[in-house]
């Protein structure tokens, strides 16, 4: 599947039109050539480090590292772990990989300690790298990753899986030494990171350990984007190690296809999608029938999930 290109103004809601098309005309202008990312990976070396005096806690620990782990960064405003991400981690859990959590809220709940194997409560900065990063650093440190058949790294701003998983991260298993779920050539071609795989070659490398040696927990939100997101695939690749997507892109748009062409990427086999496409809609996508249209394409995902948690 092919769309033609900026056919996803189609797609704008037609009562509020005239912001989101300047806003899409923007972004879209600025991403020619990445010369916009460039520009952001300039700036991004000019910035103030996070003051943060507050350490990681490990509430729960693992007995042992398995041989195939996925890590969760997790963030709630109110502290709390949604039926949609409660639904997300028995997904993960039953397609047989160990999980670890990692949260930026103020807490995890105690009645929700089971549904992982390890749990680790950081500051809130640095986001999802930090989270990660903070999860590499007290358990997976380079003895441990050696043992590793697959690491997965993922987070909460998505819905899903939309289904079993299982399928999904065998794929990425053996697809190449890095691997993301979709790419984007929103700011400059990149790597999306709400799902990103690593296999033995990549896990062990010297690559690895510098690529984590940033500071990521210490980071304010575009440097962690520039240094972190949009460097990924491009450093991975420089450093030698295959790089590819399990979802190709479907457009030539300079634009996140998975807000405007959510249904089509479904279809073309992404167990996800994103969820500040119902909670705050930056590009006022149509969304008058997403809950017919998300179960006539899956009808076994529970469409109500999405709908206490954006809109409850």
């Amino acid at each position: 599947m092919t769309l033609p290109a900026f056919s996803h103004l189609s797609r704008i809601n037609a009562k509020s039109p005239v912001k989101s098309a300047i806003r899409d005309a923007f972004i879209r202008c600025v991403s020619i050539g990445g010369v916009a990312g460039s520009l952001m990976t300039l700036g991004a070396r000019i910035w103030r480090p996070v003051d943060m005096t507050d350490q990681p806690v490990v509430l729960k620990q693992p007995a042992e590292i398995q041989p195939r782990v996925i890590v969760y960064a997790h963030f709630d405003a109110t502290g709390q772990v949604s039926d949609a991400d409660t639904s997300a981690l028995r997904c993960y859990r039953d397609a047989g990989y160990q999980l670890i959590v990692v949260t930026t809220s103020s807490g995890w709940p105690n009645d929700k300690l089971e549904l992982a194997d390890a749990v680790i409560v950081r500051p809130n900065a640095g986001f999802d790298f930090g989270s990660w990063q903070t999860a590499i650093k007290i358990l997976l440190p380079i003895e441990k990753r050696r043992s590793l058949d697959h690491l997965v790294l993922v987070n909460n701003s998505m819905y899903g899986p939309l289904w079993p998983i299982a399928d999904f991260l065998a794929r990425a298993r053996e697809r190449a030494n890095v691997v993301s779920a979709t790419k984007s050539r929103e700011w400059r071609p990149h790597f999306q990171s709400f799902f990103l795989s690593f296999d033995p070659t990549a896990l062990t490398s010297d690559s690895f350990d510098a690529y984590w040696a940033q500071n990521f927990s210490y980071m304010t939100k575009w440097p962690v984007i520039v240094q972190g997101e949009l460097r990924w695939e491009r450093y991975f690749r420089q450093s030698g190690f295959s790089a590819e997507s399990l979802i190709p892109l479907q457009t030539r748009i300079r634009r996140a296809e998975f807000t405007f062409f959510w249904d089509d990427l479904i279809r073309s086999g992404l167990p996800y999608v994103k969820k500040s496409l119902f909670k705050q809609n930056y590009d006022k996508i149509d969304l008058k029938h997403w809950k017919e249209q998300l179960s006539s394409i899956v009808p076994s995902y529970d469409v109500s999930l999405i709908e206490r948690d954006a809109f409850g």
